[in-house]
């Protein structure tokens, strides 16, 4: 699940704060505060660069960093519960 959402943020838009936009609009319905962007930007900054130690190829981290934070937020209390 979190593979395919990722595929189709990446596909949908190539610029970085549009996808995160967008995952938040399509997850919680709402669009990501500028804390969230901040922090989510930053770690995805650190998760791409613990990649580049892999040696993976550009497109595989990026592909990589969306799917473990797009698996993320489907595991939040915000999309599992509705309040």
């Amino acid at each position: 699940r979190a593979e395919k959402l990722a595929s189709r943020l990446m596909q949908a838009d190539p610029d970085h704060d549009a996808r995160l936009v967008l995952a938040y609009e399509w997850i919680y319905g709402r669009p990501p505060t500028a804390a969230e962007r901040t922090d989510i930007s930053q770690w995805m900054r650190l998760m791409n660069d613990s990649l580049k130690k892999s040696e993976s190829a550009r497109d595989v981290r990026e592909r990589e960093t969306w799917t473990a934070f797009t698996r993320s937020m489907l595991r939040t209390n915000e999309f599992l519960y509705v309040d």
